[in-house]
C-alpha cells in the first residue's frame, strides 16, 4: 500500500526531531521511527538520534574541497544547530553570519537534508504522488509559514506561535534596538509629517541587568506600534522616552496628532497585533493614556523584564543528562549549574544557593533520597525547592519527604520550563 505522506509533511517532522535530538519524549512519537524504518528492538530514540546524525555527516564535504562552498555551509549549519545543538546565535557566531541570515540558512540546511533522506530512504518512490494533503489537515496547517497577510487586526497571540522558533528569551542590549527602531522609522515620521522625538541618548540608558526578551519579535512589535502611532499623529508629533525602575524599564510613547485635521480615531483593534508580538516577546504593552473627550493625547508603555537570571542546580551521575539540562536552559531566563555527584552537588547547593534543585534519584555513591534529606536539614537548603526526577514512579514518596515537585523521567524541555516557572512565579517578572 503505498505511504501517504507528502515531502513537506516529512520535512516538518525532520525539523521538529532535529530540534529536539536529545530530547527522547519528542523522538519517541516522532513518525520518523516508522519512515526511516527505525530498528525499534532496544533504544528506538538513541537509534533515530544516530540516523539523523549519519544522515548531517554524509552531507560533509570532502576535506579538500573549498570551505566557500555552499554544502560548507549546509554541513556548519546542521552539525552546529542540531548535532551539537547550539543556540542560534552562537551557531551565527561560530560560523560568521548574522542571526537573520541565520534563520534563512537554517531552513535551506533542512530542506536539503530533507531532501537528501527523501531519495536516499526510498520514501520519494513509495511515497503516493497522487495524495496531496488537503488544506484541512493538521500537519499541512502547522508547516505552512505565516505570510504578512496573517497581520491583521484581528490577530493574536496564536497566530505569531510560529515566529517564536529561532528567536530565544535572552538578554538584550535594548538601546541599540531602540536605536534601530528609532532610525528605521525616520522615513516613515517624514511621510506622516510626525514631528519624531527621540527623547534618550543610547549611551545615557545605562542598565546593569539586560531585559529578556525576544529580541526579533520585540522589534517587529515595536514597529508595528509606533508605525500605528504614527498615523493615528499625522502633522502632529510623537515622543520615544525610556524609563528605568529596579525591576523593569520600558520605552514611553507620547502621540499628540496634528490641529489641522479632525480629531482620528485610534482603534484598539488595530493596536492588537503589536500588543499580540509584544507579548509573545516576553515584554508587555500598557495603555496609560487613550483619547478621551477634547483631550486626544495618547501614552502607552512597553516595558521589559529586568531581573538577574536564577541558577537552577542539577545533580546527575550521567554526564549526557546534564548536557541536555544545558541545552534546555540556553535562551531561558534561567542559568545552568550541574553535578554529577551527591557529594559535589550538596556542596554547590550551600555555595551558590539556586534558586531550585533538580535531583536525580538513582545515583552510585549515595541515593536521590539520602541528598534530599540532607538538603532538607541543612539551615542554608532547607527552603531550596527540590524537584526528584526518576524514572519509577515515586511521586508521592518524593513530596512525603519533602520535594516541592516530583517529575518523571524522560524530562522534556516544556515540562522542565513549566515546573521552574510555576515554582519561582513569586520572584519572575510579571507574576502575580
Amino acid at each position: 500500500m503505498p505511504i501517504t505522506l507528502s515531502k513537506d509533511q516529512f520535512i516538518f517532522h525532520l525539523r521538529k526531531a532535529l530540534k529536539a535530538l536529545y530530547d527522547p519524549s519528542v523522538l519517541l512519537n516522532s513518525p520518523l521511527i516508522d519512515w526511516l524504518e527505525i530498528d525499534k528492538n532496544g533504544g528506538v530514540a538513541a537509534a533515530l538520534r544516530r540516523r539523523l546524525n549519519e544522515a548531517i555527516d554524509q552531507l560533509r564535504p570532502e576535506q579538500d574541497e573549498p570551505q566557500g562552498l555552499k554544502s560548507w555551509r549546509v554541513y556548519h549549519v546542521l552539525h552546529q544547530r542540531y548535532t551539537l545543538q547550539f543556540p542560534q546565535h552562537k551557531a551565527a557566531q561560530n560560523i560568521g553570519i548574522g542571526d537573520r541570515q541565520m534563520q534563512r540558512e537554517e531552513k535551506i540546511a533542512i530542506d536539503v537534508l530533507g531532501d537528501y533522506l527523501w531519495r536516499t530512504t526510498g520514501l520519494e518512490k513509495k511515497a503516493n504522488a497522487s495524495v496531496i494533503p488537503s488544506i484541512n489537515d493538521p500537519v499541512v496547517q502547522t508547516t505552512q509559514s505565516v505570510p504578512q497577510s496573517v497581520i491583521e487586526p484581528q490577530a493574536n497571540l496564536e497566530n505569531f506561535a510560529a515566529l517564536v522558533d529561532g528567536d530565544p528569551i535572552q538578554a538584550t542590549d535594548i538601546a541599540s534596538l531602540l536605536e534601530d527602531v528609532n532610525d528605521t522609522l525616520r522615513p516613515v515620521a517624514k511621510v506622516c509629517k510626525v514631528n519624531f522625538e527621540k527623547a534618550f541618548e543610547a549611551q545615557t540608558i545605562e542598565i546593569s541587568q539586560k531585559p529578556f526578551a525576544r529580541r526579533s519579535l520585540l522589534r517587529q512589535g515595536l514597529l508595528m506600534l509606533i508605525n500605528q502611532l504614527m498615523e493615528y499623529t499625522r502633522g502632529g508629533s510623537l515622543r520615544l522616552s525610556y524609563s528605568f525602575l529596579k525591576d523593569a524599564g520600558g520605552v514611553i510613547l507620547e502621540a499628540v496628532p496634528g490641529n489641522d485635521q479632525p480629531a482620528p480615531v485610534l482603534s484598539l483593534d488595530r493596536l492588537q497585533p503589536a500588543d499580540a508580538l509584544i507579548r509573545i516577546s516576553n515584554c508587555s504593552l500598557h495603555f496609560d493614556k487613550l483619547p478621551d473627550g477634547l483631550d486626544i493625547r495618547v501614552l502607552l508603555r512597553v516595558e521589559f523584564n529586568l531581573q538577574e537570571q536564577i541558577t537552577i542546580l542539577f545533580i546527575d551521575d550521567h554526564d549526557d543528562t546534564l548536557r541536555l539540562y544545558r541545552h534546555y536552559l540556553e535562551g531561558s531566563r534561567y542559568c545552568f549549574a550541574g553535578a554529577n555527584t551527591p557529594g559535589d552537588g550538596f556542596v554547590q547547593a550551600q555555595d551558590i544557593s539556586p534558586g531550585v534543585i533538580f535531583l536525580d534519584v538513582m545515583m552510585p555513591e549515595s541515593d536521590g533520597w539520602q541528598v534530599l534529606g540532607q538538603l532538607r536539614l541543612h539551615p542554608q537548603t532547607q527552603n531550596i525547592p527540590v524537584v526528584v526526577c526518576s524514572i519509577l514512579p515515586q511521586a508521592s514518596l518524593a513530596l512525603a519527604l519533602g520535594a516541592a515537585e516530583f517529575i518523571k523521567k524522560p524530562i522534556s524541555r516544556p515540562a522542565l520550563i513549566a515546573v521552574l516557572d510555576r515554582l519561582l512565579s513569586q520572584s519572575l517578572p510579571g507574576s502575580g
